[in-house]
């Protein structure tokens, strides 16, 4: 049976000094216990830190209470926000500027600039950093109307330039 409990730990484990939490792993005939690990940071938005840049971007400069107010569904604490905002920071998507005693984030990266950097690491990560294995891949498995490959030919002329 495998049975996980995490608690907060002030050191006594051996090796395990500053841990923050650990979990008691029973594996059979003893237990075990395990460091919890730190999530890698990622080079590109998360999945929660898209949803708070959504909203800087669409909103403009904003304060911690002014982004809890326009998340929505699943709501959000804000002490979440502010750590998000935080990281968003530290990636050098955001900056604050004090007003009062809020802090006001607003964008350092724009939305389109965000959308080719994840574009890029995809290209780079799983398709050898060749843009062309990306498109065929979509071409291959998309459908796509008539519009849809008429601006594609539009592009790669553009691309192409004069004949």
């Amino acid at each position: 049976m495998l049975f996980s409990m995490t608690f907060p730990c002030r050191g006594g484990f051996p090796g395990w000094a500053g841990a923050r939490t650990h979990s008691l792993v029973d594996r059979g005939p003893g237990l075990m216990y395990r460091r919890r690990m730190a999530r890698k940071k990622t080079p590109t938005l998360t999945e929660a830190e898209y949803r708070l840049m959504d909203i800087v971007w669409t909103n403009g400069p904003l304060s911690v209470a002014e982004v809890l107010d326009r998340v929505g569904d699943p709501p959000l604490a804000y002490n979440t926000v502010l750590t998000t905002l935080r990281i968003l920071e530290q990636k050098g998507y955001l900056s604050h500027k004090a007003s009062g005693r809020a802090f006001i984030y607003h964008a350092n990266v724009e939305r389109d600039e965000a959308q080719r950097d994840v574009v890029n690491h995809m290209v780079a990560r799983f398709f050898g950093g060749s843009p062309r294995e990306l498109v065929l891949n979509l071409l291959e498995s998309e459908s796509l109307d008539n519009a849809e490959l008429a601006r594609l030919r539009e592009l790669i002329e553009k691309k192409a330039g004069p004949a």
